[in-house]
């Protein structure tokens, strides 16, 4: 494994390792920040649904409309 020449004298590799721990660490830091923002979104939309201000919960409605969202 390694470095190794071909016929033609050119280093190749013949393989390549990863380590499992910087794989781990790339893929968590991908999940992390779409995780964090479908959280917060579902959170926004609860706490504006479900807001006893009518202000709020009519600014949410006329957002969904704009946007071309359906809501009921």
């Amino acid at each position: 494994m390694g470095l190794q020449k071909d016929p033609k004298g050119v280093q190749t590799m013949d393989s390549v390792h990863l380590s499992i721990d910087r794989i781990t660490l790339i893929n968590r830091a991908r999940w992390w920040p779409s995780a964090a923002a479908v959280l917060l979104a579902g959170l926004i939309l609860y706490g504006v649904g479900f807001a006893h201000h009518d202000a709020l919960h009519h600014a949410a409605h006329d957002t969904r409309h704009s946007a071309a969202f359906p809501c009921h």
